[in-house]
């Protein structure tokens, strides 16, 4: 929380003035598809995660009168350090990063980088209780593969 929530507010408070001086900009966040459905094992991250998320819609109006957009970019697993040791589909940095400034340049508030975050996104607009369901399954077949440990 002190980075995905408190960390996220003062940097709002900092740059904001700064972007809005200038008369138009962005404020680029890095979400995550777990700001949408906390995925097993990852209870703290999913949670500040979701923070940052609801920080980024509420900011996103704030700032619009300064000519500040507030864009949220939504990716699954990415190549890094923190997800080395699982075994599922990732996503490279640069690929992020492209498909974040495609998304901007079209004018998007909102972007999913991957698959699964795009997936995710799609559900949560479809219904809240369908992504719950399919979060639950994912979840299980996580769970089974780690050999029945939960935690």
């Amino acid at each position: 929380m002190e980075v995905n929530g408190f960390g996220l507010s003062q940097m709002y408070l900092a740059f904001a003035p700064i972007i809005g001086g200038i008369g138009s900009g962005a404020i680029i966040n890095m979400l995550s598809a777990a700001s949408i459905v906390p995925p097993p094992q990852f209870g703290s991250y999913a949670a500040s995660k979701a923070a940052a998320m609801s920080l980024t819609h509420s900011m996103r109006w704030d700032f619009e009168p300064a000519g500040i957009d507030v864009v949220g970019v939504y990716a699954g697993l990415i190549e890094t350090d923190m997800a080395a040791n699982l075994d599922l589909p990732k996503t490279a940095p640069e690929e992020v990063v492209h498909r974040a400034f495609e998304g901007i340049e079209a004018g998007l508030l909102d972007i999913a980088v991957d698959e699964r975050s795009a997936m995710l996104r799609k559900q949560l607009h479809s219904g809240i209780e369908k992504l719950l369901v399919a979060s639950r399954h994912r979840a299980t077949a996580i769970r089974e593969s780690n050999g029945g440990n939960c935690c």
